[in-house]
């Protein structure tokens, strides 16, 4: 099994009132923290916050990419209280269907949970976005969207009416020159609610974790080290803003006011750790005000 790794709530509140007094531009470091580790499946790509079910949980979605680690893909929950964890249970979902999961989103609309979540179908050279019901300890199929716009998705952030916006984080699936050039080939993807796409925003280098809050929609680029802010403006994004440097951004979570973003410390380091578990990473937390 890997293991996903949660900060101590109170570290949370530290950080932020760090993040007070320090310039954006200049992301404090803020030292080591305790953590714990918490047993999920092999390779955790997003994990979204449930507050809505009995139990607060936090749901994870698994892909191992590595060639020796046979665990199927799918999606953990942990439950924060009683410290479960285990794989809800999907159903409904079409036959010949496979998930792939990496970015995740989750929304109630309608009183309605629904857990949105990227598909890899590199098998037959498609990329999805799968949309499921949440239950207490199951997901139900709800539908699938598919696009040639989705090229390489990477994080999905659903607004609240049900529509969302998808990060590409390459032109071309899978493509090593843009990364090692920084091409800004990465597009943001919107798909309205009669499932139709468009472009609307480009020349990005790797964008990837993606978020909203009130009118501003968030967007940080691992390979052009820098967070993004949009106005949002009936899906169209608008006055594209610079927030701040930060190296290798991945993730966003939003918490309270703040962002608190993962970050790819050294992406050579990433890349090996990608391929063998025994060769570690460097990330950090940061706190964003």
């Amino acid at each position: 099994m890997n293991y996903l790794v949660m900060k101590n709530l109170n570290i949370i509140s530290i950080i932020a009132s760090i993040s007070i007094a320090y310039s954006c531009t200049n992301i404090p470091e803020t030292g080591t923290n305790n953590s714990t580790k918490i047993m999920v499946g092999y390779g955790p790509e997003d994990i979204v916050l449930d507050t809505v079910s009995t139990q607060k949980r936090i749901i994870t979605g698994c892909l191992s990419r590595r060639a020796n680690e046979t665990q199927k893909p799918n999606i953990y929950y942990y439950n924060i209280e009683g410290g479960e964890t285990g794989i809800l249970e999907r159903t409904g979902e079409p036959s010949d269907f496979k998930l792939y999961p990496h970015g995740m989103d989750l929304i109630v609309i309608d009183s309605v949970q629904y857990l949105y979540v990227i598909n890899h179908r590199d098998d037959i050279l498609k990329q999805q976005v799968v949309k499921y019901e949440v239950l207490e300890n199951e997901l139900v199929f709800n539908q699938l969207y598919e696009n040639r716009l989705y090229v390489s998705p990477n994080d999905i952030c659903v607004y609240k009416d049900g529509s969302f916006w998808i990060t590409n984080d390459a032109g071309k699936r899978g493509s090593m020159i843009e990364k090692i050039l920084k091409l800004k080939k990465s597009t943001i993807i919107y798909t309205n609610l009669n499932s139709e796409c468009s472009i609307v925003a480009d020349n990005l280098a790797y964008a990837n974790g993606i978020t909203y809050k009130n009118q501003f929609l968030y967007v940080s680029t691992t390979m052009q080290n820098k967070l993004f802010r949009f106005n949002i403006e009936s899906g169209k994004l608008t006055n594209k803003k610079l927030i701040c440097d930060i190296k290798g951004g991945d993730n966003i979570t939003r918490a309270g006011n703040d962002l608190i973003i993962a970050s790819h410390q050294n992406f050579f380091a990433y890349m090996k750790h990608a391929k063998n578990n025994l060769k570690k990473s460097i990330f950090a937390i940061n706190n964003l005000f």
